[in-house]
Order: C-alpha cells, then structure tokens, then sequence
C-alpha cells in the first residue's frame, strides 16, 4: 500500500536552569519513492523529508552535522546508517550531552514493516533498532498506509493524550502514525507532499501553537495534525486517514518539538484575519497551507526573503507578496495591498496507492492566459519573485530574453530564457535556460530546472536539477541534480546529491548513491553502491557489486575489488590487488599483502617433498586464510631460495579438524654458478587438512606443482626429483604431484 512513515524521536527546546548538560539533538530523515514490484511510485516523499529536516533545522534545534538525509535505501544500507547514528550518539552521551534523536520515514509499508525498493524492515527490527539507540527520548511519527499496524505490533495502546511539565528528566518513547492500520495515507499534488506530513509540518511552524506560548509541544503538533488531516481527506477518493498514537514516557519535562522564537523570522496573523492561508517561498513552493480562525494571533516561524501569502475566504481570493526581514516579526497587515481575485473552488490532488496522477500545474496562484505565439526583443523580466507573467506560450521566440510561466511546446531565444512554473516540450537558449518542472528538453550554455526533470538537459557549460530527475544530463563543465537521478549524467563533474540509477561519467563523479554503473577518474558514493564504479580512484559508504581501480574504498563491502589498494571496513566476497586490508575481512582475499583485523595471525613452517621447506606468517579468517613466507631448498639453503604468497579457503569437519584448498604463488632463485640468475615461478594448487590443538596446528596435505624459469633457466636448476613421477612438458616447465606437512603456532 501506499505509505509515508515518518519516525521521529522526541526532542525539547531548553533545558531548565538546574540542568547541567547541554542537549544534542540528532535527525535522520528517510525517504522511500520506490516500494518495489506492483507499487505505485511515490512522488513526494523525498519532498516531504526535506521539509522535516528543514524545520527541524531552523525551529527544532538539530544543527546541520547532526541532521543526515537518506533516500531510497534498502534495508542493509538503512540499518547501517541506524548504526551509524547510534554510535555518533553514544560518543557524545559519553562527552556529557543529553542525546535526543528524530528519526523521520516517507515512503511504502505495509501491515507487517517498511517496504524499501524491494525489500521489507519488519516493524519489529525497525522497533529493535530504535530502542538500541542511546537517545534519551524517542518519538516516531509514522506517515504510511497501515501505519498503525506499528502500534498493534508494538504492543502498545492508544493513550488519551497528556502533557508533561517540568525539567529534563523525561525519558521514554512516543509513536505517531497518520493512519489506522485499515487505511490509506494519501499525497496531494496541490500540497506537493503527504497530508499529515505537511499538516504535521504547518503546525510545527506555529499554527498548532494553541496556548500562544510561541512553542509546540508534541501533543499541540499531534492534535492540530489530526485535525487537518481529517478534514481534507474527508472527500477524497479513498476517504478520510485517521491519525493514531502510543505515548510511554516517564519522568517529568515538557515534550517541546519546536520554538517559534528560533526562526530566522516570523509571520504574524492577526486575530482579525479568517480564511484559507497559503503561504509560498520564491520558487512558488507552498511552504504552509492552513485553516485561520478569527480570534486568535498566530505567530509563523519562516526564514527571511520573499514569500507569497495567498487569502481565500467564501468571496475573495486575496494575494500578497510579503518580505520578512532577519530575526523581526512582521505583521500582516489586514487593510495592506492585495491582488483580489474572485474565490474559486479547489481540489486537494490527492492520490493513494488507488490513483497516481501527474499534472503539470500544482495550483501556485491563478489560472494562465494563453498565447500561442509570442515575438520580442526584450519582453519585461520581473526579479522581485513574482516568478515571471501568469501566460502559457505555445511558441515563443525573444531575441535577448524571454519569461513565461509555462511552456507547452517551443520556447527560444538568446540570453536568458525562463519558464516559472514548467516547460513541457523545448527549451533553448544560447546563454541560460531555466525552468520549473520539465516535461521535454532544455539546451543553452547553461540550464537549470528548478523542479523534477523528465526528459533531457544539454549544457555547454552546467545542467542543474534541484529536484532529480528521469533522463539524460550533460553538461561540457559540471552537472547537478539535487536528488535522484534515473538515466545517465555525464559531465567534467557529475554531481547528484541522491541516489543515480543508470549511469554517471565524468572525470568526477559524486552521488548520495548508485544504482547502476559510476565511472570516473575519481568516483564517490556517499550512500550505497548496488552495481559498479570503475576509475582511478572508487569510493563507496557501502558497496554491493564491484569496484575496479587502482585504489579501491569502501565501507561495507559485498561483492569485489580489484585494484592495486583494496581498503574496507568490512570485506565480504573477493578482493584482489597487491594490497589488500579491511577491518573485518570475511572476502577471498587474493594479492601479495592482504589482512584483516579480524584474522588471526600465527607462524607456520612447512616441509615438502621437493626438499624445499618455508617458515612464514599466516593470517586466519572466518572462512579464508592467506599466507606470506620465506623458502629453501634444505640440501641447497644458500643456494636455492624464494618467497611465497598464498591464499585459500576452509571448511570445518569438527570442533578441531577442517579441510583447506590452497593456491600459492612462488618466485625462486638459484645462486649456483652458471645458474639463470632471473628465477623461475612456481605456482601450486592443494588440499589438506588442519587439526587444531589449542594454539597449535599441525596439518598435512597433497599439492600439483608447476614449476616455469624464466628466460633460459632449465628447471632442473630450482628442484631435483625422481624421473618417475615428473613430467616436463618442455625443457623449460616441469609439473609433478606433491606432498607437505607443517605446525603452526
């Protein structure tokens, strides 16, 4: 089912006077588009979860190291950044801090757990892994389709609401879920985001601050969340969500999730003011969408710059542009200059797992006049943020400039080229091209979409997309999306700030994470790599699949590395390079220098039956050993000599007896007078088996030798053996059966 599940931790703004730790607050703010085969993608939820950290950010105290964004995670690369976090929180309790987390989800889940891409996290290991956590407090606010079966898994029951008064002692947890386990949650295309979501977001802004104390507790943010979502899911198709939640805190302190006062500015509304107000950033984004009663102020938490304040009551429609000034409060002044426009009915957009539809208009002020063919030198291009004329143009060409609201076929020109809200179909420039959504196509030296793009950008210079997008990305200098990005990117500098799936290229190539294929000089993942990397240098948080390089990087590693340098934190599957090291090496390691901290080391001298012997290091693992030695020839010691490298796996038959499979790799010298002074390689392949005594193991086993000098070397100069059981496939390479036995300690 359709699902946005956000779960976040309780946190206080202020401490009273007698507390003696500071507080830390700590955010991870997921989201999930994708919730596998047979569901219908969402379209907000990375949206949704950048409002929370947002607010969270500017209100809610948690500083920007502390906040971490993650899209589209699987369940693997979801639990290590709960891990992550936990440890980060564990350092600084241990440094004196009072730790709180929120934890935020948008995207699928079902009756049983989170469904990420295609995978589940059962409720129960998603409960298991929060209440590892060292957070003091926590609260989890889940946004999904069924997320109230959260609660029914948990255990818990569904408490009347409280609040609590007094100091920091407060400890415990709270879940918040924005449906009952029967239900729907539901976006909305005009909201651009979840219902609760964004209700939850509104009121955490300060139009949930019922007792004007210019701070919203956690049971204020619920109650006014509720209320709304309620109300405007009532006529929607799939019917009205109905919000649900479990408390178990104990101790005393007020549960405060946001303080007005921390806003870099405010808005105030006045008790006079009544109606629908709808309050939008400069990009025409709606930052708050509410219901104002006459009767009571209301103090909005807001970031300074220009914003469009829209009024709609049963006989008008009233639009303002509005500029908030740093750390001031500004007034709306109810007898101030409008744009009145007639009311007119709105639709919510909404749509569940039951509908998904995809209009290019989220409404954002008016409706547009048409013009299907448009011609000027220099039309009138408007910087204050009213983003450009309320026109639609089917065709339109300017000689230096050009701005539209919308395109619906062909805009072109030179210069600067804008289409405010969409373009759905070409976009050219010879300087900048810029537009909202894009449907279609934009070319110019440099182009940038300031919402989704489905379709392709070509710059000379940068393409930029500050929502992601589907398609194609070039650039000639640097491409950015500012999101996921499916289909290729190619640029100098390939630049997503979330998850790419496809293909990026470039001699730089970053990503939030990769689904596909990333090649570069230098490649990094900040998340998750499911696929491959291939460059001089590869780095990767987590990687399934393969990276081939000369220096190879990971995190946690499932799959193999190739290069000259193979470092992991954890190594599971082959590595191969001349060094190779993790932490915890659980791979098959294969190079001249390989080691984890996890393999236990000990000294093994062999014996053979070529008369050769070897004393060196050997490094066991879980399921893979390696071995780095010195040998000679006992009857020649100082003149037959050689080092060896060797790896292989084991398999345990009992608590003390194991069987090997080994290979080696050997370069041997002779000394002798008249000896091919350049060596010869001889490589082994065996099996054998290990007892294990304690500290000690003796072992034995039968190897197939083969044995090649280099240039003119015979091999008659590196080993002597009985004619019965040798065979020389040339004067040059000799292959026989052998035997060896050893201790090691």
């Amino acid at each position: 089912m359709t699902s946005l599940l956000p779960l976040m931790l309780a946190l206080h703004t202020g401490l009273p006077s007698d507390s003696a730790r500071p507080l830390r607050r700590f955010l991870l703010a997921s989201a999930s588009n994708d919730g596998g085969p047979g569901k219908v993608r969402l379209r907000f939820s990375g949206d949704d979860a950048r409002g929370v950290a947002s607010v969270m950010g500017s209100l809610g105290g948690v500083s920007l190291s502390n906040s971490t964004l993650l899209f589209d995670p699987d369940t693997g690369r979801f639990l290590s950044t709960m891990d992550d976090l936990s440890r980060r929180m564990a350092l600084s309790r241990d440094s004196g801090n009072r730790v709180e987390l929120m934890f935020y989800y948008s995207g699928h889940s079902d009756e049983d757990g989170l469904l990420l891409g295609g995978s589940r996290l059962p409720y129960s290991r998603l409960r298991k892994a929060l209440d590892a956590s060292p957070a003091e407090i926590r609260l989890a606010v889940l946004d999904a389709c069924a997320s109230g079966a959260a609660l029914r898994a948990k255990g818990g029951l569904r408490r009347q609401p409280f609040k609590v008064e007094g100091s920091d002692r407060l400890r415990g947890q709270a879940y918040l879920t924005s449906s009952r386990a029967e239900e729907s949650s539901q976006e909305s295309d005009q909201l651009r985001g979840s219902f609760f979501t964004q209700a939850f977001l509104a009121g955490l802004r300060g139009a949930a601050d019922t007792d004007g104390d210019g701070k919203v507790t956690l049971i204020e943010a619920y109650r006014y969340a509720y209320k709304q979502t309620v109300e405007n899911t009532s006529t929607t198709r799939s019917g009205p969500q109905h919000p649900e939640f479990d408390l178990d805190l104990s101790g005393s302190g007020d549960v405060v999730l946001t303080d007005i006062s921390q806003a870099g500015a405010a808005l105030e509304l006045p008790s006079g003011l009544s109606g629908r107000v709808e309050v939008f950033d400069s990009t025409g984004v709606a930052a708050i969408d509410l219901q104002k009663f006459p009767g009571r102020d209301l103090s909005l938490g807001l970031t300074p710059g220009s914003w469009r304040i829209v009024v709609t009551d049963t006989s008008s429609r009233r639009v303002r542009r509005v500029v908030l000034l740093p750390a001031a409060k500004t007034l709306y002044d109810l007898a101030g200059p409008d744009s009145l426009l007639p009311a007119v009915a709105t639709s919510t957009g909404a749509h569940s797992i039951f509908s998904a539809s995809d209009s290019l208009r989220a409404s954002r002020g008016g409706s547009l006049d048409t013009i299907p063919v448009n011609f000027g030198l220099l039309p009138p291009l408007s910087l204050n943020g009213d983003r450009g004329p309320h026109v639609l143009n089917k065709f339109s060409m300017d000689l230096f400039m050009g701005e539209a609201a919308e395109i619906s076929g062909v805009q072109m020109g030179g210069g600067y080229m804008l289409a405010s809200r969409s373009t759905a179909g070409l976009q050219v420039s010879t300087g900048l091209a810029r537009t909202g959504k894009l449907r279609g196509a934009q070319l110019g030296s440099a182009v940038v979409a300031d919402d989704t793009v489905w379709g392709a950008q070509l710059g000379d210079i940068c393409s930029i997309s500050r929502k992601g997008g589907l398609g194609a990305q070039l650039s000639g200098v640097a491409g950015w999306s500012d999101g996921d990005w499916k289909g290729v990117q190619l640029g100098t500098v390939a630049l997503a700030s979330g998850k790419v799936t496809g293909v990026q290229a470039g001699v730089l190539g970053y990503a939030g994470g990769t689904k596909g294929f990333q090649v570069a000089v230098v490649t990094i993942s900040g998340g998750h790599v499911s696929g491959a990397q291939a460059g001089v240098v590869n780095i990767a948080r987590s990687l399934d699949g393969a990276q081939l390089g000369v220096v190879n990087i990971a995190g946690t590693m499932r799959g193999t590395q190739i290069g000259v340098v193979n470092l992991a934190d954890s190594a599971d599957g082959l590595v191969m390079g001349l060094v190779n090291l993790a932490r915890d090496m659980e791979a098959m390691p294969v190079g001249v220098v390989s080691a984890g901290l996890n393999m236990t080391p000990s000294v093994e001298t062999r014996a053979e039956e070529s008369g050769w012997a070897s004393v060196g290091v050997r490094l066991d693992g879980r399921r893979f050993h390696v071995r780095l030695a010195l040998l000679s020839d006992l009857g020649q010691v100082q003149d037959r000599i050689g080092c060896e490298t060797g790896f292989g796996a084991h398999w345990g038959l009992s608590d003390h007896l194991r069987l090997e499979l080994d290979a080696t790799n050997r370069n041997v010298f002779s000394l002798k007078p008249g000896a091919d002074g350049n060596g010869a390689q001889w490589n082994t392949i065996g099996a054998g088996l290990r007892w294990k005594l304690g500290p000690v193991g003796i072992a034995g086993g039968a190897t197939w030798n083969v044995l090649v000098p280099h240039d003119e070397g015979t091999a008659a100069d590196y080993v002597n053996l009985p004619r019965d059981y040798q065979w020389d496939a040339s004067r040059h390479v000799r292959m026989w059966p052998g035997a060896w036995a050893g201790i090691s300690i």
